[in-house]
């Protein structure tokens, strides 16, 4: 059953860097498939979140190795599974690699692993929902709505996979085999995944260890038909290997000091023999798949990030000093673009390569507000990042940008009363960027290319804050279990710099005038807890200066000002001890503006998702076996008049997936067989009407079944 917990908070209230250390710890999770609401502690030396997160004003969404150990049983595609348990969060991809439209409440959330950025934001190349294997995650915080206490980039929100760690005392092993396959066409769609960790600690050293790979062949829609394996020139998930390294060692130097050393190493190459055949026809017809090599190298994604921390306990008043230095290497490389329509005359594939280092450090010191237990945290970030992105060719389609970000913040947590707790603080950012002197290329026939930019150096700061409450004024009778929050929180962002640099007309960075973005986010809530039944009700509204939307033609960025709103509603029941069942529904709308006539008009599908609907229940079938069933609509969409066939303006049409999972111990492991869309549902992805083009139109997958067989030991 997946205990999926969910704390409404202020957006920019609190998240950092989560990193190695100490173990949350919480109240009895409760067992559930949306959010709920249930006081969860979250120790300092792991994470810039509030100790009680009960206590801020905003949402987030918290799901730990258990929930990810039930949802893997279904799908190990991060992008899959934080569609499936988080509100808000926009629908996969589907197929395709790239997670571009995969949207939080409407804008772009940044991704951290262990409070380390995984988003390049110099050149945001889409992916970075997937470079790490669930297989190394101890937990997921999500932060819904705009937030910048973690740095630049956070439009949407943020998303944090805190790796595993050892407790004290543990020693285990854990072997994990996984098959799974279509069941429209089990030949050629054989896929398997092996997983084996090693967890460790004693009284003076602790070690964490895992290796994972996973092999994909073909995927295959409701009808049989073989879905061609890249479908949107993205990278696909078909035909692809992941390969996963993890390990962290720690070391207590004494009973107030440690450090810890930890890295990651992650690797995706898609290496297929099928390629797109004949162009279907847009909303009836899919392209087909052909036996024919893909033009151009593999597509391939890789990262590596390693982090040493270094934890000092029993400061003055108490506090923990936590320092971070980190260093990533990060690239990604996309699907051959075919001549006249791209990169003139001969095509060409792009490469995103990145470099980046930084310091972390943040100090937590609790405080006593007339008896109430209250805490500052505060600290500074430093970011220094060099990314490029070239065409295989040798020609240079954005040029090297270095980034060099320093950002002190603070955040006050006060206790008013027993009834009334105030949430607050601020961060500035500043960053400058440099960049080399280029020439732009033709990249399609209404981007030609041919200006030289002079090169130089841009500057950005913004000073970026957070305030909210949280008030329970009536904790008995009738409205004993209900509490209320109201938060405003800001995000800062530098937007895709790189993608707007590509296709500028400016000869010079000084006239560029690209301008970096504050998102104002407000949000109201409420969350009950009675009777084994929790609810949470939230409703937002966001603003910023500088959107960004892809241009319908020329698929580069489109700035201008922006307007979102939106609610969120769940409901958890634990309607026994065998039972438990739950409900959630996310809605998001938003406008923006033209620059030119001041007119308003509707943000297009590649940002707002449909209406997502999900509802689980769980079933416990003695005392080592359950079953799930879990499901998910996604509502028709239709935003512009006349259902035009252009990039993010096509109608996106229903559909519904239902999941089952049955699992148990059986002999000296856990068996678990999960068969998702069980009813077999054709459609078309989401993605595919974002495109509205047919050349990329392409199905869902259709029924598939996953067994795993875990044993620890």
């Amino acid at each position: 059953m997946v205990r999926h917990r969910t704390i409404e908070i202020a957006a920019l209230s609190a998240m950092g860097v989560l990193a190695t250390g100490t173990a949350s710890s919480a109240e009895k999770a409760n067992t559930s498939g949306g959010d709920s609401v249930e006081e969860i502690t979250v120790s300092a030396t792991r994470s810039r979140l509030p100790q009680n997160l009960e206590s801020v004003p905003g949402s987030v969404t918290v799901l730990d190795a258990a929930d990810l150990r039930e949802q893997t049983q279904f799908s190990n595609d991060l992008g899959e599974v934080l569609q499936r348990t988080v509100p808000g969060m926009g629908l996969s991809s589907g197929g395709s690699y790239s997670n571009a439209f995969q949207t939080l409440r409407g804008r772009k959330p940044a991704v951290f692993i262990d409070g380390v950025p995984a988003t390049v934001p110099l050149r945001d190349g889409g992916r970075d929902l997937r470079l790490i294997s669930p297989s190394a995650i101890g937990r997921v915080d999500v932060i819904r709505g705009a937030t910048a206490i973690y740095g630049l980039g956070a439009a949407g929100g943020v998303i944090n996979y805190a790796t595993r760690e050892a407790q004290p005392g543990e020693s285990e092993l854990r072997t994990s085999v996984g098959v799974g396959g279509s069941l429209t066409h089990l030949s050629d769609s054989l896929n398997w995944s092996v997983e084996q960790s090693a967890v460790t600690a004693g009284d003076r050293f602790s070690f964490v260890g895992s290796g994972y790979y996973e092999a994909y062949n073909s995927l295959f829609a409701a009808d049989g038909k073989r879905i061609i394996p890249d479908p949107q020139r993205q990278g696909g998930i078909a035909d692809t290997n992941t390969y996963n390294y993890y390990g962290k060692f720690g070391f207590n130097i004494n009973d107030n000091a440690s450090i810890y050393l930890s890295t990651n190493a992650y690797q995706n190459i898609q290496d297929t023999d099928y390629s797109a055949g004949t162009v279907g026809v847009f909303g009836s017809v899919a392209t087909n798949s052909i036996r024919a090599e893909p033009p151009g190298e593999d597509k391939l994604t890789k990262s590596q990030t390693t982090i040493l921390r270094y934890v000092q306990r029993g400061l003055f008043h108490d506090s923990e000093l936590n320092l971070s230095g980190y260093y990533n290497e990060y690239d990604a490389r996309y699907g051959f673009a075919l001549p006249p329509a791209n990169f003139p005359p001969n095509g060409g594939q792009t490469q995103i390569e990145s470099e980046r280092w930084g310091l972390r450090s943040d100090v937590y010191t609790p405080l006593t507000f007339g008896g109430r237990t209250g805490s500052l945290l505060w600290g500074v970030d430093y970011t220094h990042d060099n990314s490029v992105q070239v065409l295989l060719d040798g020609r240079v389609y954005v040029p090297e940008l270095v980034a060099k970000s320093i950002a002190p913040f603070v955040q006050l947590e006060m206790p008013v009363s027993d009834w009334l707790n105030v949430r607050g603080g601020v961060r500035y950012d500043d960053t400058k960027i440099s960049v080399d002197t280029f020439t732009t290329i033709a990249s399609s026939p209404t981007l030609l290319g041919g200006v030289t930019v002079q090169g130089g150096e841009v500057g950005f700061d913004g000073l970026v804050g957070n305030i909210g409450v949280v008030t329970t004024p009536i904790s008995s009778g009738a409205f004993e279990g209900f509490s209320y929050y109201a938060g405003f929180s800001q995000g800062y962002s530098i937007g895709d710099f790189g993608r707007a640099l590509r296709s500028t007309s400016a000869t010079s960075v000084e006239v560029f005038n690209f301008k970096a973005d504050t998102v104002n986010s407000w949000e109201l809530g409420m969350r009950t807890d009675r009777g084994g039944v929790k609810t949470q009700f939230a409703v937002f509204y966001s603003t910023s200066d500088y959107g960004s939307t892809y241009n319908a033609l020329t698929f580069e960025l489109t700035r201008a000002p922006e307007k979102l709103w939106g609610a969120e509603f769940s409901v958890d029941a634990e309607v026994s001890d065998d039972w438990q069942l739950g409900a959630s529904v996310s809605w998001v709308d938003g406008k923006t503006q033209n620059v030119t006539t001041g007119r308003w008009s509707k943000l297009d599908t590649t940002r707002i998702g449909p209406v997502k609907s999900t509802v689980y229940i769980d079933r416990a079938l003695g005392e080592t076996w359950k079953v799930r069933g879990q499901f998910m609509h996604s509502a028709r969409q239709s935003r512009f008049p006349n259902n035009p066939a252009v990039f993010g303006q096509a109608d996106v049409e229903a559909y519904s997936l239902l999941d089952l999972s049955v699992s148990g111990q059986l002999g000296r492991g856990v068996l678990a067989i999960a068969v998702n869309n069980a009813l077999n549902e054709d459609y078309f992805t989401p993605d595919s009407w974002r495109y509205a083009n047919s050349s990329y139109f392409s199905q869902g997958q259709g029924a598939t079944m996953r067994m795993t067989y875990t044993v620890t030991y």
